[in-house]
Formats: structure tokens, sequence, C-alpha cells
């Protein structure tokens, strides 16, 4: 990992994310395969459409709001049949992990009808993508300015013949020392096994401790771009969080390249209805500088393998861990959301009309 940068680097911008207040951690695979982190000051905006008065009693009530870094009024299409633009207030927040506690209070503010908030749905990287015009894993010049990064596109999402970089993969298993029929989180691990390429690590270490200490260090050492898992959201990471609390070493529990020891998820599973079939998709364990990648919870890697996803994550500016997880449909309406924005028309809360039920 480098946190320096020469003056120009050429090379795919591989993940994005939220990292200090208003800033935006940006990695780049470079030609010559290094892997480079890059800082960059990013503030989202959001939009809220209501009558003029409302709209103006609301500028009174949430100006002094310290997640606002500045608003005003611009005038923007609400719907794609619109044939004239309409007065919106947009507001400029300080840092994107703050639009939902903002929009929730903007909607509680007019009793869940008088507004309608808009762009708040999308999140901080693919907020950052749309604005600069930039998708997954496109070859590009970066260089750093006074005023942020700037990027040189050598890339196309049309095209069908692009160089990809090369990305180094890592599949992580964990075999439990299980007491019963049925795992549970009171089972210490037996064995840890590291493949990559053609190389195959076993951690067999006696002390529990000392082989959680030894799959952050190899994971440092092999340092791969993607870590793949069977069961990583649903049981295996909480499970290894688990056991790191119990040998006193969860601080060192590190799997992403950024120095952030791996946290509980935040949020609950979710249960959803597609193509005849019923689904539950559960909360993904997000690693940071590194793609996390469940075989039980991705679609397109099952049907698409890697080239797959790569040109799902491309074609429909989606981050790649966002990808390996969505179903068709919604990487599909990630491409209508950058249209939209390329047109200047607001992408409404709570967009998706469920399709009806056929015989």
């Amino acid at each position: 990992m480098q946190s320096g940068m020469s003056p120009k680097i050429r090379g795919w911008i591989f993940d994005v994310y939220p990292s200090n207040v208003g800033e935006m951690a940006v990695w780049i695979i470079s030609q010559d395969n290094k892997r480079i982190r890059l800082s960059d000051s990013f503030q989202p905006k959001i939009y809220v459409s209501g009558t003029k008065i409302d709209q103006e009693k609301l500028v009174g009530r949430i100006y002094s709001n310290p997640d606002i870094a500045d608003w005003g009024f611009v005038y923007k299409r609400t719907n794609t049949g619109d044939a004239q633009k309409t007065r919106v207030l947009e507001i400029t927040l300080k840092d994107c992990r703050r639009i939902f506690a903002l929009t929730n209070q903007i909607l509680r503010l007019g009793n869940y009808t008088r507004y309608e908030v808009y762009n708040s749905d999308l999140h901080g990287d693919r907020a950052y993508f749309f604005t600069h015009n930039l998708f997954p894993l496109a070859l590009l010049d970066v260089e750093a300015t006074k005023s942020g990064l700037k990027y040189t596109l050598h890339d196309s999402v049309e095209s069908i013949n692009y160089p990809a970089p090369p990305i180094k993969i890592l599949k992580l298993k964990i075999e439990l020392a299980k007491k019963d029929k049925i795992a549970n989180f009171s089972d210490p691990i037996k064995k840890i096994t590291l493949e990559q390429a053609e190389n195959t690590m076993t951690l067999t270490q006696e002390d529990e401790a000392e082989k959680l200490i030894q799959l952050c260090v190899t994971i440092k050492e092999l340092d791969p771009d993607i870590v793949i898992t069977n069961g990583g959201n649903g049981y295996l990471f909480a499970y290894l969080l688990q056991r790191a609390v119990i040998n006193d070493v969860s601080d060192k529990l590190i799997l992403s390249r950024d120095q952030v020891p791996l946290t509980p998820k935040i949020g609950k599973g979710k249960t959803y209805f597609s193509y005849g079939r019923t689904f539950y998709k559960a909360p993904t364990n997000r690693l940071y500088g590194r793609i996390h990648i469940d075989q039980t919870n991705t679609f397109i890697l099952n049907e698409g393998r890697f080239q797959g996803l790569y040109e799902i994550a491309r074609t429909c500016r989606v981050p790649l861990h966002t990808a390996s997880r969505n179903s068709i449909g919604s990487s599909m309406s990630s491409l209508q959301f950058y249209q939209a924005f390329k047109n200047d028309i607001l992408i409404p809360r709570n967009k998706s009309t469920p399709e009806a039920f056929k015989s």
C-alpha cells in the first residue's frame, strides 16, 4: 500500500469508499502492478421538492444542521416525463455517511407527506463514480491537484475488448472443531486454509489467538484484491469476529488493506421475491481496499464468473462489491440512475416498482 503518489499515475480504478469526513479513499491498481491509495475531497448532494412555502420553512429549520455544508435553490426535473424543470432545494452534505440521517430528519419535519427527497439512495461510492463520470476497472490517468484528484479516461464502457487489471484472488476457508453436530460460535477454529493461484497455505497453530493473528499477517503478505468466502456474510466473518473477541485480539483482526479491524455487521438481512423464487440476502461484510465476495450470496459470479462480474460492474457503473451481490435487475437499475443523473433528472427514494404476480 502506498499513500503517496507520483505527479500522474496510469492504472485501473479498483475501489472507492468514504474515509475521513468529506473524503473518499480511492484505490488504483497501477500498470506496474502496485496498489495505491489516494484521497479525494467529496461532498454529496441531495434534493428536496415541495411547495415554495414548505421549502422555505424547511430551510429555516435545518440550515444550522452541522451535517450541511451548503444549500441553495436549483431547477431540476423530478420525473422522466417532465417538460419543465422544477425548483428544488439542493443540500450539500459534509459527509456521505450522513445522508440517511438527514433524509429521515427532513421526512419527519414534513410528516412524511410534504417533502420528497431525491438522490438519497446513491451511496457515496456510486455518487462519486457518477459525479466524475467514472466506472469500476476503468483505465485512466489520475493526478493530484489543489482542488482534488483529476482523472483522464483512456477507456469506455462501450468497449468490448478492454485491458483488465492483474487482479489477485484469494479463497478463504475456515474449518471448525465442532463439539456437536451443528456448528456454533462457541466452537474453536480447527484450521484456516488460504488458496491463491496455485498456492495453498494451511494455518494449524494450537493457540487460536496465534491462528487469527497469522491469518491477518498472511493476508497482508499475499495482498489479495478479492477475498472469496463460502458464507462470509451470513456466518463466517461474524464467527471470526466472535473468536477474536474471545481471544482478546479483535483489534488485530484486520483483513482490509486499510488498517481497519473487522467490525460487526450493521443492519439486518433482506428477504425478497424475484422471478418466482424467494431469496435471502445477508448484510454485507465490507472490506476496505479489497473486495469481499460471498460465494453463497452472489448471482453474477455463479452465472458469469469473474469476466461477467467485471463486465456488469463496468457497464452498469456499480462498485465491484455491490455488483457481486446484486441481482441483474438491480445492477441494470444503476445504469438507469446514471443516465438520469447525466440528464439532470432526480432519482426518487424507494423508486423500485415491484413486478405484479403472474399466472
